[in-house]
């Protein structure tokens, strides 16, 4: 979120989505400590309804949290019912017209995200997303990895691994395989997905 707001400077604005409460004293601290005014925080997981949904908090660090249960955490998860929106409702609630870049690292939830901001990825020309692709946790969450790469292009986007070494997004059935190893070697990557155009705003999900 610091990053995004020093990038889109004094003319653009930053919304940045945490659920869980010790790390949304976190990031609003750290805003306030480096004086942006151009962010601002809801304390909300961002889903594909708006309403509550459980959270599981993992003990071993704060970046683990999600609203997938892992059956084979080593440490027994917290749950936390915790308020949800939809990107497109927060969009129409502060009357967005569009969104250019959006940051999504929600262990495994991003599924959910992207189902509730199909009227943004509908009518916005000029959108950058920047996703995590871990497809252990996707599948906890019941999502087939491939599957979901598949519907990223549906919506428009073209879909490109940030992390040097990965090989491409190729989609042929043949081809998947080789690139599916590399990543699960790895754990996870993050996925550049863009439509053309130049950007002014920024989401962020913590």
């Amino acid at each position: 979120t610091l990053l995004a707001a020093r990038l889109v400077g004094p003319t653009g604005h930053v919304y940045a989505f945490e659920p869980e409460p010790e790390n949304y004293a976190i990031l609003t601290k750290n805003i306030a400590l480096n004086g942006y005014t151009n962010v601002t925080c809801t304390p909300k997981a961002v889903s594909n309804r708006t309403g509550t949904l459980t959270l599981y908090v993992n003990p071993q660090g704060n970046d683990r949290h999600s609203i997938i249960e892992d059956p084979r955490a080593p440490v027994p998860l917290i749950a936390q019912e915790v308020a949800t929106i939809t990107l497109d409702d927060f969009a129409a609630t502060v009357g967005l017209p569009r969104v250019d870049v959006v940051k999504m690292d929600i262990e495994g939830a991003e599924p959910l995200a992207l189902a509730g901001m199909a009227d943004l990825l509908s009518r916005t020309q000029a959108l950058k997303l920047v996703i995590e692709f871990a497809p252990q946790i996707l599948r906890m969450g019941g999502t087939d990895p491939a599957e979901f790469l598949r519907s990223l292009e549906s919506m428009g986007l073209t879909v490109s691994p940030v992390e040097a070494g990965v090989p491409s997004m190729d989609l042929d059935p043949r081809l998947m395989g080789p690139m599916m190893a590399e990543i699960e070697k790895r754990g996870a990557i993050n996925l550049l997905c863009e439509k053309s155009g130049r950007p002014t705003l920024s989401m962020s999900s913590q």
